[in-house]
């Protein structure tokens, strides 16, 4: 399997794996809710509901970017990727290492699964605030 077929496979078993949002991307689905106060409110629950899994001042500070600017989308947006991005690179970096050699199919379609792991998790992160 060439690296492209990797990504085709990698990309439709992201389409057909179900569930609202699950095709789209965790940050895609942030920007859909920093458009509305509602959504707003949500990117504050997901932020405190991240607090315990970032430094302290790394969660105040998302915090108070939003606090700082309650009606605007943008901000809102970028602390909640911002902070979903520290909580992917956390889970990235406790993974076990990748066991393709660098380069090969195999390490693409290993890279993918995780990715695709991370994701969910994010997901099932924006799912929870959302209920």
């Amino acid at each position: 399997m060439t690296r492209q077929q990797s990504a085709s496979a990698s990309e439709e078993s992201g389409r057909s794996s179900g569930g609202e949002g699950k095709s789209t991307s965790p940050f895609a689905r942030l920007r859909t809710l920093s458009q509305s106060a509602q959504g707003r409110a949500q990117i504050r629950r997901l932020l405190t509901t991240l607090a315990p899994r970032l430094a302290p001042a790394e969660a105040a500070a998302y915090l108070g970017r939003i606090d700082a600017a309650p009606g605007d989308w943008q901000v809102h947006f970028e602390a909640a990727g911002d902070a979903l991005k520290d909580v992917a690179a956390k889970q990235w970096d406790a993974a076990p290492v990748l066991k393709g050699a660098f380069g090969s199919p195999e390490w693409y379609a290993e890279g993918d699964a995780l990715s695709r792991q991370i994701d969910a998790g994010l997901h099932g992160l924006l799912d929870e605030v959302a209920a």
